[in-house]
């Protein structure tokens, strides 16, 4: 008897935050699909507007925690007054199955399904596609018997992934963004018999399934800060060059650094948490394959001098590793994970990896007064933190005398006070000066704890360079009147520099006197203090760029030479003969919106998964912003800046998500519009229970 019943919604409480294709956040309890609003996500095959992330510790049965609640209204009277049991299915497999529950009329009826095939999984999960439903009576709930089916298909998008994730998918802008996850775990395929799910290995996906590219120039990072971690632009790293086209296509180019950050953070959906580990010295490698590089390789940076990839191994142009960064437990342990070379996937020990991965036969450690790198020599560090904070790694406190000695040869002249203007809008005004073929393809702003950090990747700049990134520090230090110290936040911009110029995996020498073999000064006097660039032999294009309290990073095509007119046009549209105003954006007011069910006494927000705005006034005009929520009791959903040019006012209105109770730590950051200084004000907010 068709149609006998019909679906009138699902819903379910998702455990972790995760962002759908439309960036709206999902967090507890929501609608998955509701007859009205089926919620089917045409940008991707078998997705939906709402997916729904369960936590699991990959040992117990899936039913433990896969409640979906289904509110079923039956139309057939001839149903009333018998015990049914309501079945979900794909391919011709039950998938979810509820307890027994009566009809008795045509009311609503919610009813408990839980999943029963697979029964378990050792590995994330996931469910996507179409389910169709039946009700079956209790008495005959054999697979089989179908006795009223409904005409409906409901479109579900389910993951089981580990019960703690990494601290970066819940700060900034809080949520595991779905791509990532549709990526990383394959649909389960129901239908036939039954199939093992492939294992979960985020190095093997880092390594294969992300479209990216060792830097054989200089072995510099693109998403992370440093070779400790620090902040990690995951979401740039998945991003695809076009829509639908392959993850991580948009930004192809990688180092060890990226490498660990980006196993270091998806290992955590699944059981395997290994740490960030730091070696240095490293040394000459032994023949293997770089992550996107189609040849034997035992010189990784061919590309620096324009020689091969592989060399006789006491050739004195072959390069080697200064450091490298991996995954791994503690060094007298097993199981090393590394996505850059190899990839070595976590079967071999420290000594066992160290053994394979490092060449000790080669004579150029003689030559060149070095040393292979040892397990002893193996650090744990940090790794990847959510807060972008203004040098790039505390363990980096010391800039290297090479460094300074090599900056003193790229400082600039009697360089003018100057400053930066109008970065914060590129999309804005890019056309007008690189021409109409160029686009933003990506955009993105951080705002952290005295810098800002804007990053663009441009497509189409130029017919020498079509893609180009360009990264812009601002850098904002205080002084004892509450304003931009302008003097000390040049230096910081310096440090900044000089932080970047030595935290590379391209051996310089233990002071990075050899700087010069990969960068050369760049005479850019109208715009800047500090210009350098990658040396002509190089066959990429980088310009790094001091130019009063900003570090400019711009780097694209196949040589500086070729890049050099478009770094000129930006520099010439952005730079100002006079130092930046001294003010800093200050929060001057702010105020909650809670509703009225969830507001507690001095605005006190009672309840988990309540969603509720804070908003907050500011006395100047705001670009970006940014809340950081200390031990993260408080997901950020999603940010909105009104401003006004007259008043040069703005209320930034934050919108929040409770995820634990207790008082919370937030530091409310702002970006100022012209000058992109930035300043943080701490607030309290307060969370009981319901």
């Amino acid at each position: 008897m068709a149609g006998s019943f019909e679906i009138l919604r699902i819903t379910a409480c998702s455990d972790h935050p995760v962002r759908n294709s439309a960036e709206e956040l999902i967090y507890g309890n929501h609608a998955l699909w509701e007859v009205n609003d089926p919620r089917v996500d045409d940008k991707s095959p078998e997705a939906s507007l709402s997916p729904n992330v369960f936590s699991y510790d990959f040992t117990s049965a899936l039913s433990a925690n896969s409640t979906l609640y289904a509110t079923v209204k039956v139309v057939d009277d001839k149903l009333y007054g018998a015990d049914y049991i309501l079945q979900g299915s794909q391919d011709g497999t039950v998938v979810f199955t509820s307890e027994a529950f009566t009809i008795s009329s045509s009311e609503e009826i919610t009813a408990a399904t839980h999943v029963i095939t697979p029964h378990d999984s050792s590995s994330p999960i996931s469910f996507r596609g179409d389910f169709t439903w039946t009700l079956i009576p209790k008495e005959q709930k054999e697979v089989g018997q179908v006795e009223h089916p409904s005409q409906q298909k409901t479109r579900l998008e389910l993951y089981w992934i580990a019960k703690e994730i990494d601290e970066s998918f819940l700060a900034g802008l809080s949520g595991i963004y779905v791509n990532f996850l549709r990526h990383a775990i394959p649909s389960y395929a129901f239908g036939g018999a039954p199939k093992a799910q492939p294992p979960f290995n985020a190095t093997q996906q880092a390594f294969y399934n992300y479209s990216k590219v060792y830097d054989t120039a200089g072995g510099y990072p693109s998403f992370v800060v440093s070779s400790s971690g620090g902040t990690f632009n995951y979401r740039y790293y998945i991003m695809p060059a076009y829509q639908g086209g392959p993850l991580g296509a948009l930004q192809t180019k990688v180092n060890c650094y990226d490498q660990t950050a980006m196993v270091q953070v998806s290992s955590t959906i699944g059981a395997v948490r290994p740490f960030w580990l730091y070696q240095e010295p490293n040394g000459w490698i032994n023949t293997t394959r770089l992550v996107g590089v189609p040849l034997d390789c035992n010189n990784p940076f061919f590309r620096s001098n324009n020689t091969s990839a592989f060399m006789p191994v006491n050739d004195l142009n072959r390069t080697q590793f200064g450091n490298h960064a991996f995954n791994g437990h503690p060094p007298n342990n097993s199981a090393i994970y590394d996505a850059c070379g190899g990839p070595h996937l976590g079967n071999e020990s420290a000594a066992a990896y160290v053994q394979a991965a490092i060449d000790r036969t080669t004579n150029l450690y003689s030559i060149k007064q070095t040393r292979p790198g040892t397990v002893s020599d193996i650090q744990i560090k940090n790794g990847v933190t959510s807060v972008l904070s203004r040098f790039a790694s505390p363990a980096n406190a010391k800039i290297k005398k090479g460094v300074e000695d090599f900056l003193q040869k790229c400082s600039v002249k009697n360089a003018k006070q100057s400053s930066q203007v109008h970065w914060d809008d590129v999309s804005q005004w890019v056309k007008a000066i690189l021409g109409d073929g160029c686009e933003v393809a990506f955009q993105d702003t951080t705002v952290g704890d005295g810098v800002v950090e804007s990053l663009w990747h441009l497509k189409g700049a130029s017919k020498a360079c079509s893609d180009v990134m360009v990264r812009v520090w601002a850098l904002t230090l205080v002084g004892e009147d509450g304003d931009l110290d302008y003097d000390k936040s040049c230096l910081a911009a310096f440090d900044q520099l000089a932080f970047k110029l030595q935290d590379l995996q391209l051996d310089v020498g233990p002071n990075a006197e050899k700087l010069d073999t990969l960068w050369a000064p760049t005479p850019f006097d109208d715009y800047a203090q500090y210009a350098l660039q990658y040396a002509a032999q190089v066959t990429e294009g980088r310009f790094l760029i001091v130019s009063g309290n900003f570090m400019i990073d711009i780097s694209g095509g196949p040589s500086s030479a070729a890049l050099e007119p478009l770094v000129r046009k930006l520099l010439v549209h952005t730079t100002v003969d006079t130092p930046s105003s001294r003010h800093i954006p200050k929060l001057t007011k702010h105020s909650y919106e809670i509703p009225d069910i969830n507001r507690g006494a001095s605005d006190e927000v009672m309840g988990l998964f309540t969603t509720f705005d804070l908003k907050c006034n500011v006395d100047d005009l705001v670009a970006a912003a940014r809340a950081d929520v200390e031990g993260h009791g408080l997901l950020l959903s999603k940010y909105t800046v009104s401003g006004d040019k007259d008043a040069k006012t703005s209320t930034v209105t934050f919108t929040f998500v409770t995820r634990a109770v207790g008082t919370h730590n937030v530091d409310f950051r702002f970006e100022e519009a012209l000058t992109m200084n930035t300043s943080t004000k701490r607030i309290q907010i307060t969370v009981i229970d319901a």
